[in-house]
């Protein structure tokens, strides 16, 4: 399913059927299960190590940052654009999916 669509079907859920799915909709919705945005540690966490005539060498979680970044601006680029290619979009999507999992849990591999 397209992610969008799949946070079209959980937010089209009425309150009155929650209950069905064990969630009180006083304190949350199922489209609250979805992550929206990831936490970023301060640089301080995650620091830079100097290499002797190549430059600096990033930490995993910066590394992992900068793909989920990437492939964050690729899709959104595609999407303003009006001439997103549904295939791709979609390929991007599990992607980044991917590149999410493996910063919150690096030995994930869905």
């Amino acid at each position: 399913l397209h992610p969008l669509r799949v946070r079209e079907l959980l937010q089209g859920i009425p309150d009155c059927d929650l209950p069905l799915l064990d969630i009180d909709p006083s304190f949350s919705r199922p489209e609250d299960m979805l992550v929206d945005y990831l936490l970023v540690p301060p640089k301080a966490l995650r620091p830079s190590v100097i290499t002797e005539g190549v430059g600096s060498n990033e930490d995993p979680l910066t590394i992992k940052l900068m793909d989920i970044i990437g492939v964050n601006n690729i899709l959104r680029n595609a999407m303003a654009g009006g001439k997103a290619i549904l295939p791709y979009v979609m390929e991007d999507w599990e992607y980044l999916q991917l590149q999410c999992a493996m910063y919150i849990n690096g030995a994930a591999v869905p």
